[in-house]
């Protein structure tokens, strides 16, 4: 039995190890991508969040209200809101208010006295590039756009 010469050997290797070498180039260069992908998601993600990530709202240990867009851009159909958990009732929402739009860096204040039950306020907004978002005061984030 004949294992065949040494340049069969040779000619079989040359035509088998480009092959080998496209098949891990092309994995390579497809996680690569993969990576690539990826780290634009989330940066494209951080980039729609950050002007929302700017907006806060807050009731205080009085009961008053602060709304702060401190990103560098307008938000628009601005609209407040709170929970009450009264002791001895069911809670409820009610409006704080509503605003057309707020600049960069504008701050509203409600000093209407709001009982100290209130655990949590909303501020339901719409950022410079149309986006609807939901800010609660513990921070909490919710595009809103695609809940229609």
């Amino acid at each position: 039995m004949s294992l065949g010469s040494w340049g069969e050997w040779v000619g079989s290797l040359a035509a088998i190890v480009p092959a080998v070498l496209w098949f891990f180039d092309r994995r390579d260069r497809k996680a690569a991508e993969d990576q690539l992908k990826e780290l634009r998601e989330k940066t494209d993600k951080a980039e729609t969040e950050s002007q929302a990530r700017a907006i806060a709202g807050w009731i205080d240990s009085n009961g008053n209200f602060t709304l702060r867009n401190g990103s560098s851009l307008p938000i628009f159909d601005v609209r407040a809101g709170a929970m009450l958990y009264p002791v001895d009732d069911e809670p409820y929402g009610f409006d704080i208010g509503e605003w057309e739009a707020l600049g960069p860096g504008d701050e509203v204040r409600d000093t209407d006295y709001r009982p100290p039950h209130v655990l949590t306020c909303y501020v339901k907004f719409r950022d410079s590039s149309g986006v609807r978002w939901e800010r609660s005061s513990d921070g909490e984030l919710r595009n809103l756009t695609d809940e229609t």
